[in-house]
């Protein structure tokens, strides 16, 4: 896009469109396709047959991303990877045990990185140690002397009784 145009403003019904389309495109073929009476091979056609829409359909939602929203999220990239990838494989194997692979590799995927964040110290919102210090600084920095002063002395009485209670001068 050139610097005077802007990018298209996103709505929430097409990003609904472009996440869930392609997951609704499959079960519609798969459920056109499946036999009246349970046996494999129509079961197996008919799983091939939605993967390969499926495929065709988060391709189609990428693009659509692209083009409407002027931007495709990371996760719409990893998951069309993983359609196309295990998708392929379903469709080449006739096994759907690959597709069905899919959301549980993302699953491990975004558990992992939530893993990661917490043991780095990454998400642990406004309780941690870290942001209430930060906190208390910018607190302390905008009081007037005075009230500076006097927080300072509850903070000491409160360490000398090692209790933790709130004291009467905090009270007020």
């Amino acid at each position: 896009m050139s610097e005077g145009e802007t990018k298209p403003k996103g709505s929430g019904w097409l990003n609904v469109a472009v996440d869930y389309g392609p997951l609704l495109v499959f079960l519609g073929v798969y459920r056109w396709f499946a036999p009246e009476v349970a046996e494999p091979i129509g079961e197996l056609a008919a799983v091939i047959k939605g993967t390969m829409a499926f495929m065709v359909a988060a391709v189609v939602a990428l693009a659509v991303s692209k083009w409407r929203l002027g931007k495709v999220s990371p996760m719409l990239w990893f998951s069309t990877a993983l359609i196309v990838g295990f998708g392929a494989l379903t469709v080449f194997f006739g096994d759907p045990t690959f597709v069905q692979l899919k959301p549980t590799i993302i699953y491990c995927v975004f558990g992992i990185a939530l893993l990661v964040g917490v043991w780095r110290g990454e998400g642990e919102g406004r309780g941690h140690e870290a942001h209430r210090q930060h906190d208390r600084e910018q607190a302390e920095d905008a009081q007037p002397q005075h009230l500076r002063a006097r927080a300072d002395q509850v903070r000491r009485d409160r360490q000398q009784r090692g209790d933790g209670s709130r004291g009467q001068a905090e009270r007020e």
